[in-house]
């Protein structure tokens, strides 16, 4: 199954996560920001979909995880277990490169 990305990712890069992630985790969000730019918010979602493996692929029906990804009331329970630490240590095995963005950016 594939999801859209737009369907999810959009809102995550225009609110820096703070829409769906632990208020708490605002600070570190932003600060990753500040100071990786677009790359550090690329690995933060790749990080948070990393950690969200197991419950995505619990979801067989499509349009469970079509609701899932695409309304934040429905990932908010699931979203309050991420832990920031994990998230944090997970987004710094992905390495994102320029060539990677702008190839990115093109698709869009």
């Amino acid at each position: 199954m594939t999801i859209p990305t737009d369907i999810y990712a959009s809102n995550w890069f225009i609110t820096l996560f703070c829409n769906d992630l632990p208020f708490d985790m605002t600070p570190s969000i932003i600060d990753v920001y500040l100071l990786e730019g677009n790359k550090g918010l690329l690995r933060v979602a790749l990080g948070l979909l990393s950690l969200l493996q197991e419950d995505l692929l619990e979801m067989t029906a499509y349009e469970d995880l079509m609701v899932f990804m695409s309304h934040p009331s429905a990932r908010e329970e699931i979203f309050k277990r991420v832990d920031q630490h994990s998230l944090l240590s997970k987004t710094s095995t992905f390495k994102i490169t320029n060539n990677l963005l702008h190839q990115l950016e093109r698709l869009h």
